[in-house]
């Protein structure tokens, strides 16, 4: 949305301008207007103003005086002036600053359009899309590790959208991996902090050992060291050539330990995998920290090199659960978001990695009771009746045991979460329309006031941008086409049913100038007010 800001001290000039722009066709132009400097920077107090249209010759403050203290608070807002000839040298000056732009008073209504136009097109392109993209990208080298980090997050979270196009992501974060070639994965953490007591000097320990780590790690190795979340450090580790390199990496990982202990008096236990395919990278973290949680903390060094996870059946089964489970943050995030599909995906998903036949009772448990606690969450929260007073479906949605088959539980859940979902998209309708109508209520309330899109969002606490394209996804009618129709119809019956002169019903409706009431009436009805009256 465009706000334009018409200023001029002649009331004629001032109807005639704002009744160009309001037939310009020019999309999502709302338009303002003053008749005069101090008027024009009240308006600016309370309302953003994109562009102004400026006389330059007015009493109390010029439009040349206006233009400095616009450039002072609103650096980003445009200046067009219209000016005579004899006004032109002083323009010159101005234009010289920047932000400014000029059209001459004898020049048509297409001049006068085509110099907003062209404010508009410079707004538009100082907020080029493509420049903020590549400003970005510098911002991102910058932050490159915390981006690298979050991505291999986001992969040893197994999040599907993570691992689609490993080759453009990894070139796009300089991550130095063929994704065609298999990996080595190293987990470590210290086996104690035990003095080490303030977070900074932990955070630069490992920042030491990382060091450490990179000028011991084999060097026909490519390798990207991260630090997961201050306590642990992880390494990814591919070799260049197609040999494996584990005796490599065993004499790497005791130099490692010998020298954490030397320079940094620091005792670290390391848990590394054998060779494995991208795809594997979530299942093999998972391996890596259990071996770590389970050997590590005894009061000493441990170095465990092997495949990272089981080849057994049943292993993998458990592997692929405690992944899901993992990614139940995302499943979380969907219900919260209102995106259905991707719920509905990730639960099945989900359900059918815990099904009670193919993994421990424990496990499959521990997945449907998250799942039922977030669905109950929800259903508090959102206050839908139909379920949170139905017993039976409670009792099931608590009960492991409730279901026949496993095949019943996930329907089950299925259901219950797409009539959550269904009762959102029913309140949200019910709330558009309920803003709907506190708009069209308060602009019948006030419609001798202003009735601004700036002055409706505050009435109704939204941005005016979003809810000018709410109420027309809505109701099919621009929001200021409506308030321009209300005040017509008003017009309409008070010329009917009144005495009223023109200019009290000007005033009434919430116009300005008698002058642009009858060209606006005229306009919109083919009547001027009197023909309309005397009809």
């Amino acid at each position: 949305m465009i706000n334009l800001l018409i200023v001029d001290d002649e009331a004629i000039i001032l109807d005639g301008l704002t009744e160009l722009f309001h037939t310009a066709g020019i999309p999502d132009l709302e338009v303002h207007r003053a008749n005069s400097g101090i008027q024009a920077l009240k308006i600016m107090e309370r309302s953003r103003i994109d562009i102004v249209l400026t006389d330059i010759r007015m009493p109390e403050m010029t439009g040349l005086e206006l233009f400095d203290r616009v450039r002072e608070r609103w650096k980003r807002c445009k200046v067009v002036f219209l000016t005579g000839y004899s006004d032109f040298g002083y323009v010159q000056e101005v234009l010289r600053k920047g932000g400014a732009d000029y059209v001459l008073k004898m020049e048509g209504d297409e001049d006068i359009v085509a110099a907003v136009r062209k404010a508009i097109a410079d707004l538009h392109e100082e907020l080029d899309v493509e420049r903020f993209v590549a400003e970005a990208k510098s911002k991102m080298k910058q932050l490159q590790p915390l981006a690298q980090r979050e991505y291999i997050g986001n992969l040893l979270l197994g999040e599907p959208f993570a691992s689609a196009g490993l080759k453009a992501r990894f070139e796009e974060l300089d991550i130095p991996f063929s994704e065609a070639a298999p990996i080595y994965m190293l987990l470590g953490k210290a086996d104690s902090w035990e003095g080490i007591d303030r977070p900074s000097d932990r955070t630069l320990l490992l920042y030491a050992l990382q060091n450490i780590a990179g000028e011991l790690l084999p060097p026909s190795c490519a390798t990207l060291s991260l630090s997961l979340d201050g306590a642990a450090l992880l390494w990814l580790i591919q070799p260049r050539g197609e040999d494996e390199v584990d005796a490599e990496l065993q004499l790497s990982l005791d130099r490692i330990q010998q020298a954490a202990v030397r320079f940094l008096s620091l005792r670290f236990s390391f848990a590394c995998s054998g060779l494995f395919e991208w795809t594997d990278i979530g299942r093999v973290y998972d391996r890596l920290r259990d071996l770590l949680h389970q050997g590590a903390g005894i009061g000493e060094e441990i170095s465990y090199l092997g495949s990272g996870g089981g080849d057994g059946m049943d292993e993998r089964r458990t592997d692929e659960l405690r992944a899901e489970l993992k990614r139940f943050v995302f499943l979380e995030a969907h219900l919260e978001n209102g995106k259905a599909e991707e719920f509905d995906l990730g639960l099945v998903r989900l359900l059918n990695a815990a099904d009670r036949n193919r993994v421990p009772l424990a496990l499959s448990l521990e997945a449907f009771n998250r799942i039922s606690s977030l669905l109950l969450s929800q259903l508090n929260r959102s206050g839908l009746q139909e379920i949170s007073e139905d017993s039976d479906r409670l009792h099931r949605l608590t009960r492991y045991d409730a279901f026949p088959s496993w095949v019943d539980t996930i329907a089950f859940f299925r259901e219950t979460a797409a009539a959550l979902f269904a009762h959102r998209r029913k309140m949200q309708a019910d709330r558009g329309l309920e803003i709907v109508g506190k708009v069209e209520d308060f602009v019948a309330r006030h419609l001798s006031e202003d009735l601004s899109l700036n002055r409706l969002g505050q009435a109704v606490y939204l941005n005016p941008a979003y809810l000018s394209r709410l109420y027309k996804q809505l109701t099919g009618v621009g929001l200021s086409d409506y308030v321009t129709d209300r005040r017509i119809r008003k017009a309409k019956e008070l010329l009917r049913s009144t005495d009223m002169k023109i200019q009290e019903i000007t005033v009434a409706v919430g116009l300005e100038s008698p002058s642009y009431f009858a060209r606006l009436f005229k306009r919109l009805t083919g009547k001027s007010p009197q023909e309309y009256r005397e009809s």
